[in-house]
């Protein structure tokens, strides 16, 4: 907001730089995901003035980090101990870590160490793991917390039955929570066509293992469509005016609720005729699946004036 009265007029809003509580909930978020940082880093705002600025209550935001301490100086360890992953080995961690028994490390080295591991767990699309250290003796001990799916809640839903729904979630209770189920979910929602908006989130806390997986939907408003037009092609054979055609398209998704798909093509031409309709309807046994059905009817007129009728 410091840039000149000219440029902010023709270019920026004064709503743009005015703090909101979502902003700063983000900021704290992002800053909590690390392990560099302990529980007294702060996020603050602190009055001052800015020349060729008229507005009298102008702040800047402070953020007063504070290193996690969890030991002084420097310390070598005779072991290098993991507690509570199953996802990976001790020694797949160990290597993640970049740490090595009888070494000698500071404090930052060992805080680096620590995001080595969490950024090993993202990297293979496990998100949301956890690390805490604790030195014991001549151990140094790192406490994982893997996140597991407790539970998959879906919210929103309507008129759409839960079992339509369900069908689409790849992600598992009781399994641990990967990133590619979370965009492959999103993804069969998204692309369903049964919902306008699709939001997937967790509730968790950092040292929990367990996490509840938060399914938001939007049913869509819109369930019905319809498309017409006329075109010409040269045809090739016949008068030039055999080349106009008429096109009709009419679809409905999920006007009822049960995932449900209507479809039907409509051609009208002078030498060719054809009508095609679709029904698709998701059902819930031991393993989903759609029950499909699909028929379609087109007639031919060649130049000699007969008839070539097929059905599809």
């Amino acid at each position: 907001y410091s840039s000149s009265p000219l440029v902010r007029f023709f270019t920026m809003s004064k709503k743009d730089f005015y703090p909101k509580y979502s902003d700063i909930n983000n900021l704290i978020s992002v800053i909590n995901s690390y392990p560099f940082f302990s529980k007294e880093t702060t996020v603050d705002f602190k009055k001052t003035t800015v020349k060729d600025i008229e507005e009298k209550n102008v702040v800047i935001m402070v953020v007063n980090v504070v290193q996690r301490k969890l030991f002084e100086g420097e310390k070598s360890f005779k072991e290098i101990l993991f507690h509570g992953n199953t996802i990976f080995t001790d020694q797949e961690l160990l290597k993640a870590s970049g740490l090595s028994p009888d070494q000698t490390y500071t404090n930052s080295q060992v805080l680096l160490a620590m995001n080595r591991i969490v950024d090993f767990y993202e990297r293979n699309n496990f998100p949301y793991a956890w690390v805490e250290a604790k030195v014991e003796g001549d151990s140094l001990v790192f406490d994982i917390y893997e996140k597991y799916v407790r539970s998959v809640k879906i919210e929103g839903l309507k008129k759409t039955k839960p079992y339509v729904v369900e069908n689409l979630v790849t992600i598992k209770e009781g399994e641990p929570l990967n990133k590619e189920e979370i965009m492959l979910t999103y993804s069969y929602l998204q692309n369903s066509r049964y919902f306008d908006s699709v939001n997937i989130y967790p509730q968790l806390s950092p040292i929990a293992t367990q996490v509840d997986i938060v399914i938001d939907l939007k049913e869509a408003e819109k369930t019905r469509n319809f498309i017409g037009g006329i075109g010409w092609t040269m045809p090739k054979e016949g008068e030039w005016w055999q080349g106009f055609s008429g096109m009709v398209q009419l679809s409905a998704v999920n006007t009822f609720g049960y995932g449900e798909s209507f479809s039907v093509n409509l051609n009208l031409g002078f030498t060719e005729r054809s009508v095609e309709g679709s029904v698709k309807l998701p059902v819930k046994f031991e393993v989903p699946m759609n029950l499909e059905l699909g028929i379609g009817y087109t007639d031919y007129t060649t130049s000699s004036g007969t008839d070539t009728i097929s059905l599809k």
